[in-house]
């Protein structure tokens, strides 16, 4: 495997790291993304939700926007489908080994 990829043994799916990399950047002031989107997920604890579930009233703002925090966790490591980020466990999982 070549330090581009990142892979888990139990899991089929492959994402390289610069993707996973960029898709970091989409856990950052990202409520506008998630009103347009149907589903999202949490890097964290790895659950998948509808949109709908994530409350304004709870995401953190500061300078750079209104940033959502999992309705499961309460983490701000949040992506929405509407970025373009697949919504798998497995692609959840892979963000969660590199960032936590």
């Amino acid at each position: 495997m070549s330090d581009d990829t990142v892979s888990r043994e139990t899991k089929t799916a492959t994402f390289s790291r610069k993707m996973l990399w960029k898709a970091h950047d989409g856990c950052t002031a990202n409520y506008p993304s998630v009103r347009r989107s149907r589903k999202c997920g949490c890097f964290y604890c790895c659950q998948i939700f509808d949109a709908s579930e994530v409350n304004e009233d709870e995401c953190i703002d500061d300078e750079e926007g209104e940033t959502a925090v999992c309705p499961r966790c309460g983490i701000d490591s949040v992506l929405a489908d509407a970025d373009g980020y697949p919504m798998t466990k497995e692609f959840l999982q892979a963000m969660h080994d590199v960032w936590f």
